[in-house]
């Protein structure tokens, strides 16, 4: 059985299978991106909006220096947002560095809350603003699958290759086209008959075509 060809203006990935396969891949990308991108920005509104409650949480860290602190509570937030908006709206390449950005925050924040709950540090996570609470495995579990859902969106195609929008987000119905009709609206002639009249000829005598026998071309009367 011949393997089925892979969808025009798709690159290939590591996996392509038909277009169920290609709809359902579409669907987890998006909803991917729908998810850590609307967090982020949520939890981003909620540190710019208490800038004070944000310095104390990136202090309570204690991983910078005390003179960083204030750039970082500041910059942080922002680049939240930015990354955020990118994630859910942007296109392809802006999607992905967006993503890249968060996932990147994301294994910092993971690192950093377990070196400072390996060293007996009582800090509140800081992640929607002030009064997040204290990190415990809630904490883990959540950063970890939004960090999966960073990591999906940022080698979907590596993975799943380039995927076209499907046919009911696009407009298309996926049905083939008929075949066209002759230039002269005929339809298609039936066996034994030719399918339509020699051009350039008419009826001796007529208005375009040869003209009668003794009457010269172009003749008008």
């Amino acid at each position: 059985m011949a393997s089925e060809s892979p969808q025009a203006g798709a690159s290939p990935g590591l996996l392509r299978k038909g277009p169920a396969f290609r709809k359902a891949a579409f669907a987890v990308n998006l909803a991917a991106s729908l998810i850590l991108g609307l967090v982020f920005i949520w939890a981003a509104v909620q540190k710019i909006r208490d800038p004070g409650g944000t310095l104390d949480a990136v202090l309570s860290y204690r991983v910078l220096p005390v003179a960083l602190a204030p750039g970082v509570a500041i910059i942080l937030p922002w680049l939240e947002f930015w990354a955020g908006i990118f994630t859910v709206t942007g296109p392809g390449y802006f999607r992905r560095a967006g993503a890249l950005i968060l996932s990147g925050l994301l294994a910092l924040f993971i690192v950093f809350t377990a070196f400072n709950l390996a060293r007996g540090l009582d800090f509140e996570c800081g992640c929607f603003g002030a009064g997040s609470g204290r990190p415990g495995a809630l904490f883990f579990l959540r950063d970890a699958a939004l960090l999966a859902l960073g990591l999906e969106i940022v080698f979907h195609r590596k993975i799943f290759g380039r995927i076209r929008r499907p046919a009911f987000l696009s407009g298309r119905t996926g049905l083939p086209a008929g075949p066209a009709a002759p230039p002269d609206g005929s339809g298609t002639a039936s066996p034994g008959e030719p399918s339509g009249k020699p051009s350039g000829t008419s009826a001796p005598g007529g208005p375009s075509g040869t003209a009668s026998p003794g009457v010269p071309s172009g003749y008008s009367g």
